[in-house]
């Protein structure tokens, strides 16, 4: 271990001379190495740990803005600690002249000397705050910059590999909840709370050095400890320190852990809040159709008692905290910075200008030392962020390996493999079994279903048996079962829902999407919203909105299911897999819909979820069928049939006529 940091260490010497991916590279492996990490299957797996977490902008590829920025603040710090000493002199000046000033000044005007030690002061005072301008600036762009850090590989973790189907699609209670909430604000809880920490530490270290310096060289013999020689006044002010500072920050660290405790409390009954509000958003219609405004406002009030229950706790540790602060200022400010050197001037060895002096550094040391009183509570959120966001991490991580994932949650034995040959251009089934999460009971099982280009494949079968999760394992979106798929090699796939939802951008990269739009032409969008119905938005293509309203707020069912109509027709899929893809159209958009993917799609593999018992057999109008074959779903077992399955609905066979009646 040692060897290998060693070997680190000396390739870091060359960071300066070479490409500039080297230094990210190198300050990983050392990061690496240091917190024993090794494998990284996501951009966020060495984040899993605090250390990791709290590191990662620091050894990233922008480590040159992230180091620039944390030495531009830690020079900062050093500088407005130092400034603390000659501020202590230039006040204890001031307010030694306002203590001596005679009957003369009010004819005379005030001695010169305290108009200079005004001016000290002014000075003073106007360079401390621009320095704290400059150093405010500083932080919040380091925490920004670090957010965005964060933010970015987060988004980038959720979405590579899919990660975000099985984070949000499984339905497992012990997955994390509110990702959005964890992703965009979690990150700037964390790190405002580790710049506070280090902000603190660094302070206490320059203060320790700067002040401490000051008093050792200003120090005076104390009668009742002349053991410590000339050293006496220096070791009371240290003394002093180090008595009251444990104790505080002691006290302060206990009420931490308590506001800490309520935080994520919070932060919990907040989620099932948002989660609950959310889900409303998604099924209001229900909700009015069922005049269920009684019980969801019930349950709205529930959720939100418990956040009111909690937050009221918050508000009174929040109450007790700042008694604590204030209580410790007063006596840090009042009682405990004086006490150092008292004695000597009690003796008459030093004059009240170096007793201020003295008492206005032990002050400042002892304030900057006990820099765990003020960040306290944000170090309490500190905390509970950091938690959430290593836990999505952890299950990014974990949720990169789909069968491993889903081991936890029933059985995921379902295997995807590639065919053998590039030429072999079907799909196959073979002993299928599809169970749903935390049940061992199959849900929908098959054997040896085979799909062909050309061939369209209708699935058959009552709500809820499995075909929509059929099309999930087809598009290698649910593993939970037992079984082989295999695929053909190369492929594009389309995969419809009944319900679309339509990205936040333009309409050309609506329509474009998966690819890119500049990979298409405006001609060859507007060409196939034409072929889809769509003709009156062609001139508007480059516009994310319909007038004031996005386009998943402007368009219909209807029209969103022509807008994949329109997709489908651009990319022209190898496999199509679509679930009641139609089922907000009309009856002629429905034929529609089908007559151009057969027209312009023909050697795609077309399997559909369909009810439309008017797009089964043959069309009205049509000369032939579009689907070629039909799979039963019956008692949870599918079967490859020639004929869509009679409905339940069909006549029945007609009757021979009758015989004339006996008379």
């Amino acid at each position: 271990m040692k060897r290998h940091i060693r070997e680190i260490f000396d390739e870091a010497r060359q960071l300066m001379a070479d490409p500039p991916g080297y230094a990210s590279n190198t300050l990983k492996k050392l990061r690496n190495s240091l917190l024993g990490e090794t494998h990284h299957k996501t951009p966020v797996s060495h984040m899993r740990s605090i250390p990791g977490l709290i590191t990662s902008y620091w050894t990233s590829e922008d480590w040159k803005t992230a180091w620039g920025l944390g030495l531009g603040l830690l020079l900062i710090n050093g500088v407005f600690s130092w400034t603390s000493v000659h501020m202590a002199k230039a006040g204890a000046r001031v307010l030694d002249g306002m203590l001596s000033l005679s009957p003369s000044y009010a004819s005379n005007g005030p001695d010169t000397s305290l108009l200079v030690a005004f001016g000290m002061l002014s000075a003073i005072a106007m360079g401390r705050f621009a320095i704290e301008v400059a150093g405010h600036m500083m932080s919040t762009t380091l925490n920004r910059t670090a957010c965005k850090h964060l933010n970015d590989k987060f988004n980038e973790a959720v979405l590579g590999n899919r990660a975000y189907v099985h984070l949000l699609h499984s339905n497992a209670k012990d997955l994390p909840d509110n990702i959005d909430q964890r992703i965009e604000e979690a990150p700037t809880q964390v790190m405002s709370g580790a710049l506070g920490l280090a902000i603190g530490i660094s302070r206490a270290f320059f203060s320790i050095y700067f002040i401490g310096k000051e008093l050792i060289n200003a120090s005076m013999p104390v009668d009742a400890l002349p053991a410590l020689g000339t050293y006496g006044t220096a070791a009371l002010a240290f003394g002093a320190a180090v008595a009251f500072v444990p104790l505080s920050t002691y006290i302060a660290y206990r009420l931490g852990k308590v506001i800490e405790h309520l935080t994520t409390l919070r932060q919990l009954a907040s989620s099932n809040y948002r989660g609950e509000l959310n889900d409303f958003t998604r099924r209001h219609l229900p909700v009015a159709a069922a005049m269920g405004e009684m019980v969801q406002k019930k349950i709205f009030g529930t959720l939100y008692n418990d956040v009111n229950s909690v937050w009221h706790k918050q508000n009174v540790a929040s109450c007790f905290y700042m008694m604590f602060e204030r209580t410790h200022n007063f006596v840090e400010t009042k009682i405990v910075s004086y006490l150092p050197a008292m004695p000597a001037l009690a003796a008459g060895k030093i004059g009240t200008e170096q007793f201020l002096e003295t008492s206005e550094l032990v002050g400042k040391l002892i304030n900057d030392c006990s820099w765990l009183i003020t960040v306290m509570p944000t170090i309490a959120r500190l905390k509970s962020y950091t938690r959430r966001l290593t836990e999505l991490a952890e299950f990014i991580e974990t949720a990169q390996d789909a069968q491993q994932f889903y081991k936890k949650r029933g059985t995921a034995e379902i295997n995807i493999h590639r065919n053998e040959s590039i030429d072999d251009r079907n799909i196959y089934i073979k002993n299928i079994e599809i169970m749903i999460p935390g049940q061992k009971d199959i849900l929908l099982s098959g054997h040896d279903l085979q799909f062909k280009p050309g061939e369209w494949t209708a699935i058959q079968g009552p709500n809820g048996c499995g075909k929509s999760l059929l099309m999930k394992v087809i598009n290698e979106l649910y593993p939970l079962g037992r079984g082989e798929i295999y695929l053909p090699q190369n492929t594009k796939k389309s995969y419809i829902f009944q319900e679309s939802y339509l990205e936040r951008t333009t309409l050309k990269q609506i329509v474009c999407a998966p690819a890119d739009e500049q990979e298409f032409t405006d001609y060859q969008v507007q060409k196939v919203l034409e072929l889809a119905g769509l003709e009156k938005y062609i001139d508007h293509i480059n516009e994310e909105t319909s007038g004031e309203k996005r386009w998943q707020g402007a368009l219909s069912g209807g029209e969103k299911q022509k807008i994949k109509l329109a997709q489908v027709l651009l990319h022209k899929p190898d496999i199509i897999c679509a679930d009641e893809a139609t089922s907000a159209m009309d009856a002629d958009a429905k034929l529609l819909f089908h007559k151009l993917i057969r027209e312009h799609c023909p050697d795609s593999i077309m399997i559909a979820v369909v009810h439309d018992e008017t797009l089964l057999g043959m069309p009205e109008g049509h000369h032939e069928p579009f689907f070629n074959k039909y799979i039963w779903v019956d008692k949870g077992i599918m079967s490859m049939h020639a004929q869509p399955k009679p409905s339940r609905h069909s006549p029945p066979p007609s009757l021979p006529p009758k015989g004339p009646e006996a008379p």
